[in-house]
Order: structure tokens, then sequence, then C-alpha cells
């Protein structure tokens, strides 16, 4: 979306005012991380007087209009390339991330984008050391990030109110839920033998996994006895 504003209140010529920017977010996927880092924080900061203009899209070229660019995870040269176009241009950089992509274990489904193609890691550190400002989801990146960017800023990940008035689907049963990418399959382990038990024995409640691909929550709901969530 686009959301530019503009103020038709005259300024008096003794007052000083602090001229706020406009900001284009440049996603680079539809997935929860990029909904959460970028999405959400774009929709909440236009509600706001902090920004004189908020956009996001997947076109980096409708940002010529705004002042900040901020993009989440670069890791294609070509994506590091717009970002030192812009800049060469005046435009103000943020990098964000929420993932230390320097410490994967390697059942992580990035370990072979990253350990094994060490191109991307390289874009990534490169468009780090480009950026004006970084913004990470936890304390723990800022350590790990520190040694290319000493800008950085904690931005924690938070809740969209919305949600919690989406309808519930009634079954009639009661839910539990578990919810994470496939990064996080690892920890569904942890509880998969005493779902599988549960399941088993009774049938009072429904197991839900949602937040990976839906290949991914296919396989994981048979080994798990539990269905997928149409929420992603």
């Amino acid at each position: 979306f686009m959301a530019k504003k503009t103020s038709s209140a005259k300024k008096s010529k003794k007052v000083k005012t602090a001229v706020k920017p406009s900001v284009f977010f440049w996603v680079l996927s539809k997935g929860g991380c990029t909904y959460f880092r970028c999405y959400l924080p774009a929709r909440t900061l236009s509600y706001t007087d902090y920004a004189s203009g908020v956009g996001v899209h997947y076109e980096p070229g409708l940002s010529k209009d705004f002042d900040v660019i901020v993009c989440h995870g670069p890791t294609q040269k070509k994506q590091l390339d717009f970002l030192r176009y812009a800049k060469a241009h005046g435009k103000k950089i943020v990098v964000e991330s929420d993932d230390d992509i320097f410490h994967l274990m390697q059942k992580n489904p990035a370990y072979n984008y990253y350990a094994k193609q060490r191109e991307h890691l390289d874009v990534f550190i490169e468009a780090l050391e480009l950026a004006d400002a970084v913004t990470v989801a936890t304390e723990a990146l800022i350590e790990s990030y520190s040694r290319y960017n000493k800008n950085i800023f904690f931005l924690p990940n938070c809740l969209d109110e919305e949600v919690l008035s989406w309808p519930r689907q009634n079954s009639g049963k009661t839910i539990v839920g578990w919810q994470g990418g496939g990064s996080h399959e690892e920890d569904l382990k942890i509880i998969r033998s005493v779902m599988n038990e549960l399941t088993s024995k009774r049938n009072d409640f429904d197991f839900v996994v949602s937040g990976m691909r839906r290949s991914e929550e296919r396989r994981v709901g048979k080994e798990c006895r539990s269905r997928w969530s149409p929420y992603h």
C-alpha cells in the first residue's frame, strides 16, 4: 500500500518544525517475517504523524519519492546494487533482520542458502555495512551484527491486535495450536510423541499446526495427526 500524507496547515516562518521523512518498506517476500517486520510496522506508522508518507511494495522503483528505504534481509546482488544506487542518490537505507544467519543449525532450511552459498551471506554483510541504520528483532542480534554496523536498534516483534478479532472455526472441540515456520520443525519434535499419544486416545480436541509452508504442514500434520490452519 501507499499512504502518502500531506498537511494543509500553514507554517509560521518563526517556528522551526522537524522534517518528517517518508518511509518506503521494500518487501522481498510474502512470508510471516515480512508481515511482522515490514507490513505491520508500515501500517502502524501510517496511522501516526512520525512520517510524511509510508509505502510498502515489492517493486523498488516505487521508492523514488521516499526519503528512507527499509529492506528486510537483502541477500541477492541485485538487491544490494539497488540499495547502493538509492544511497548514492541521497536515500537513507535501513536494513532489517530478525534472524541470526551467522549461526544457523544445519537442520535449519536456511542453512544451505547461507552456509553453502557464501555469496548470499556476503551480500547481506555488505548491506549491513552500507546501511545508515539496522533494526533487529532481538537484543542478541545487536551483538551478532555490531561488527558490521554500530547504528543498530532493537525493535521487538509485536502482535497485530487485528488477529484477536478474527472469527474462530467452531469445531465443537478444544483447539491446541502450535505455530512456527519450517525452521522450527526441530522444536515441534519435542512434543510430537506426546501429541501422537493424546490424539490416538482422545477425540475431544484438535491439534492445529500453523505457519509452515503447505507441503511442510501436510507432512507434519500426518506425523502428528494434526490438521493445518488456513491462517498464514
